[in-house]
């Protein structure tokens, strides 16, 4: 009992260790962005786009870390300067539309759906670039409902 007791301990331990080194170093952002841009991109070699990526990443955290050393050996000879932060290394992807919520359908709703379709009028057919016999659709089951909870 005690070992699986330390056990969990460890194992605990271990997880808040992990933790702390992906919040410490960002990395949970810097994937979900990586994710982003590949979904986007849609490469044809997914392993060859994110090696890229990475290599850039990588270089542009080079490039700061030398620009912080360089601002830091400046900052200490020209104390009364005050130089602007460097960059954040993580690359800004557009970012994408949040979902879009819906009224829930139960499945009996779903399985007696039928679509409505009647006749348009003459005058609205013709604005549509018909010749006076069109279709249009009524509004769907989904519509009715609403329309019968809100009365």
């Amino acid at each position: 009992m005690a070992t699986s007791s330390s056990s969990n301990l460890e194992e605990d331990e271990s997880l808040k260790g992990c933790e702390m080194f992906v919040q410490k170093h960002n990395i949970q952002q810097i994937l979900k962005e990586c994710i982003v841009n590949l979904c986007i991109a849609k490469p044809e070699h997914p392993m060859k786009f994110l090696r890229e990526h990475f290599e850039k990443l990588e270089k542009e955290e080079c490039k700061q870390i030398l620009a912080r050393q360089k601002s830091n050996s400046q900052s200490d000879s020209h104390d009364d300067e005050v130089s602007p932060p460097p960059p954040n290394p993580v690359v800004k992807a557009r970012r994408r539309r949040g979902g879009v919520s819906a009224e829930v359908y139960t499945e009996e709703d779903a399985v007696s759906y039928v679509r409505k379709v009647g006749q348009l009028g003459h005058a609205a057919d013709l604005r549509r670039g018909g010749r006076g016999q069109g279709r249009v659709e009524l509004p769907s089951a989904a519509q009715q409902i609403k329309k019968e909870k809100v009365v």
